[in-house]
């Protein structure tokens, strides 16, 4: 009965034993996932845009989240905690951090690695995205959510936002501060992609574009309002960190903020003798052309600005040139041909200068036809940006100027037209102008007369007509440009008779009569006297 109840006992124990062995496995059981002997951590790197899905991981391998493997990026693991699996017991310890950095698949695998908890941080990475430098921790083994699995093969699947930033630009009149719309930009990378075109600015001067990825880009101007020259140069900037501009200009994260100024071109007016007008001239006769010049707020930082005046080839430059507003030694003059240019040599002293004017004399040739003669004036220019312009005024014309003079000769009393009449016409100066002899017609006409002021003066009457005594003044003008003047002659008061007619024996008695008559007088007057 002894024996029994010992073999009862021996069972009991062997039994407890048992159970005391196969109850906390039974109870707390895991599904192991991986190789104990060669615990494994795989960090999986994505860039993706900010808005793509975002979803918790498992642990697991596997998975394939939204974004594309991201390479270059550098992480640092400090290993806090130990775990011994015997024992279950989590000891703190402080690790020696080490760096890795994922692969060209935007991977890090981590073999064999010590079971324990780590801490992971991002420390350095491609500049296109944004950094995840906040720390999180990762155990191996891990854990799920429920407790029923150990895992001694983690992935985990950190991502990156790419940067998409934001830019502002602002376009003023350089002169009044004020907005400028209207103005047309395109946008490029640095490699000369287009990005976007047909971009205005808007009423208030601005164009806000957001959604750019990280890199280097500019603005190139391509048109302005009328009176503006656009910037030449490129206007780049850089996006390197993420930020959105609205519309109203609502700003978030970083924007990159650009603003340029807008100057109003040069302008040139010509005129003749400080008028729009049409100038009308004798040929030969000297005026003046005036090149007024509206100058630029930056004129200082111009690099060229010539002036140029084309000469019609009806016209002739007669030597003479001044400048109003500066010093004329800031301009170069150069004569070639038909060809006048002024070329600025200093800029400086053109600062703060808001006109100047160029004033140089000329006149029309001899024998040209009466037409209008226009002008040509320009200004060849290069702002300190690059950009070339040209500016060119409406023509100043100047028209030269003729009369006539018709002469009508012809008797006093019968209005018999008379031939043989001879006329010269004298400028003020005594000197002849032009001389004629009227023909069968009683007529002189002389044409291409210059406006101005003259003498008629009579030579030689017709023969038995008497000469005229005084010159007659002549004018010679708009009002009065085609002249007609009628001339009377008369006859002497009497007609000489033929040679050896009865006119000479009349005249001679007469005279004989008179010549008696008066000594008859005198000796009677003698006699009486005594």
């Amino acid at each position: 009965m002894q024996i029994v109840k010992k073999r009862s006992y021996n069972l009991l124990l062997v039994f407890t034993l048992l159970l005391s062995v196969f109850v906390p496995t039974t109870a707390f059981a895991y599904d192991v996932i991986g190789d104990e002997n060669n615990p494994k951590l795989t960090i999986h790197k994505y860039e993706q845009e900010s808005d793509d899905g975002q979803v918790d991981g498992t642990g697991h391998a596997g998975q394939t989240p939204e974004g594309t493997p991201l390479a270059s990026v550098e992480f640092t693991l400090t290993q806090t905690h130990a775990y011994n699996a015997d024992t279950d017991e989590w000891t703190e310890v402080a690790g020696t951090p080490f760096t890795r950095v994922t692969d060209a698949n935007g991977q890090i695998v981590i073999e064999n690695i010590d079971l324990g908890r780590y801490k992971i941080q991002e420390t350095d990475g491609p500049a296109h995205v944004n950094l995840h430098t906040e720390e999180y921790s990762v155990d191996i083994p891990m854990t799920n959510q429920t407790g029923s699995e150990l895992n001694y093969d983690v992935h985990i699947y950190p991502k990156n936002e790419i940067i998409r930033g934001a830019v502002e630009l602002l376009k003023l009149d350089g002169e009044t501060g004020s907005a400028l719309p209207g103005v047309v930009f395109e946008l490029y990378k640095a490699n000369d992609d287009l990005v976007q075109g047909d971009l205005v600015t808007d009423p208030d001067g601005y164009i806000r574009i957001s959604g750019l990825e990280y890199g280097d880009y500019y603005f190139k101007e391509i048109s302005a309002p009328n009176d503006y020259v656009i910037i030449g140069d490129k206007i780049p900037f850089s996006i390197t960190e993420s930020g959105t501009v609205q519309p109203d200009g609502t700003k978030e994260g970083t924007v990159e903020t650009i603003t340029i100024e807008n100057f109003r071109a040069p302008h040139i007016e010509k005129t003749v003798n400080n008028s729009t007008e049409p100038h009308e001239t004798n040929r030969e006769t000297e005026f003046t052309y005036n090149l007024k010049i509206a100058l630029p707020e930056d004129i200082a930082e111009y690099e060229e600005f010539i002036v140029t005046d084309n000469l019609d080839e009806r016209l002739a430059y007669t030597g003479t040139w001044t400048v109003d507003g500066v010093d004329a030694s800031i301009f170069t003059f150069a004569e070639n041909g038909q060809t006048l240019t002024w070329t600025v040599n200093d800029f400086a002293a053109l600062d703060g200068i808001p006109f100047v004017t160029i004033n140089f004399t000329a006149e029309i040739k001899a024998g040209v036809e009466v037409a209008p003669i226009p002008n040509d004036a320009n200004i060849d220019f290069t702002n300190n940006t690059g950009t070339n312009g040209k500016k060119t005024p409406e023509p100043a014309i100047v028209i030269p100027t003729e009369g006539s003079l018709s002469i009508v000769k012809q008797d006093g009393n019968t209005a018999e037209r008379l031939a043989g009449a001879t006329f010269e016409l004298h400028d003020l100066d005594g000197n002849v102008v032009v001389s004629g002899t009227t023909d069968t017609n009683g007529e002189l006409v002389w044409t291409g007369l210059d406006y101005g002021d003259y003498k008629l003066v009579e030579t030689k009457a017709p023969e038995g007509y008497r000469i005229l005594k005084n010159p007659i003044d002549i004018t010679i003008d708009k009002e009065n440009s085609d002249i007609t003047l009628t001339v009377d002659n008369f006859e002497n008061g009497w007609e000489l008779p033929t040679t050896g007619g009865i006119g000479t024996i009349l005249f001679t008695f007469i005279g004989l009569t008179v010549m008696g008559l008066s000594a008859y007088l005198y000796i009677r007057r003698k006699k009486v006297t005594a």
